[in-house]
């Protein structure tokens, strides 16, 4: 999962195998002190692959599904990040596709999420969903001058993961396979959980605003921890075990 720049589309079919019925709703959400609506648009394009009958189908209301969850948590994943003051997006929209090869991305207000993947692990697009709208709420456009992808994609798997799937599905880093708190995605997001219960509730809320405006560095950590990085890093492995479960 990752961030899109210029998605490209690849059609090559006759313009009513293109595109299935396209699926909307909409979030309630906040942009500054104003209530307002986002419309969340899903649909399905077949180009590109050889999806028989039954896959087309499957493929729709996986799609359908998508619009549901955005729906019902996009407001949610809003005051997760404390993002409530920042402009959001009119609209977004996302596309099940086979011209992306990966799991799903994102880029501005826009995502696509591969339909092979799709059709493989319909039950995680669900999350994979959450995960995504995260990155189009954090809408981080500033350059802060330090590798932060890290955090980035921590950050919405700390959403998925610690606030939308079940705590049964909860990933729990394991120590053979030498956890570190920038491990990203994931380990990032198991990292951010433990680091909200044990110092500071609003963590992650503040780390969304520093990377929203650009004032992130690696000194934030301290300031609102009273530790570095890397002595929470320290720590917050030598909690783990194996098994690593809660």
């Amino acid at each position: 999962m990752g961030c899109l720049q210029s998605p490209v589309w690849h059609l090559g079919l006759p313009a009513f195998l293109l595109v299935t019925a396209t699926s909307v709703g909409f979030a309630n959400g906040t942009s500054g002190s104003v209530a307002k609506r986002t419309l969340i648009v899903s649909s399905v394009d077949v180009s590109g692959g050889k999806p028989d009958a039954d896959q087309v189908k499957a493929l729709q209301a996986i799609s359908d599904n998508a619009v549901k969850t955005g729906s019902r948590y996009y407001s949610r994943i809003i005051s997760l990040l404390g993002a409530g003051k920042h402009p959001q997006a009119e609209k977004v929209t996302i596309s099940f596709t086979y011209a992306y090869k990966g799991v799903a991305a994102t880029g501005g207000d826009h995502m696509e999420v591969a339909n092979d993947y799709a059709l493989k692990r319909p039950n995680d697009i669900p999350g994979v969903i959450v995960h995504e709208l995260a990155h189009v709420v954090q809408a981080y456009s500033k350059d802060t001058g330090y590798d932060t992808g890290w955090l980035t994609e921590g950050i919405a798997d700390y959403v998925r993961w610690f606030n939308f799937e079940p705590k049964a599905k909860r990933p729990h880093p394991q120590l053979k396979r030498n956890p570190k708190a920038t491990g990203s995605y994931q380990t990032t997001g198991a990292f951010l959980f433990w680091t909200v219960g044990k110092y500071d509730r609003n963590l992650v809320k503040k780390l969304n605003e520093a990377m929203y405006d650009g004032s992130y560095t690696p000194g934030i950590w301290k300031k609102l921890t009273g530790k570095t990085l890397e002595e929470l890093n320290t720590e917050w492995v030598s909690t783990l075990s194996e098994p690593n479960k809660p």
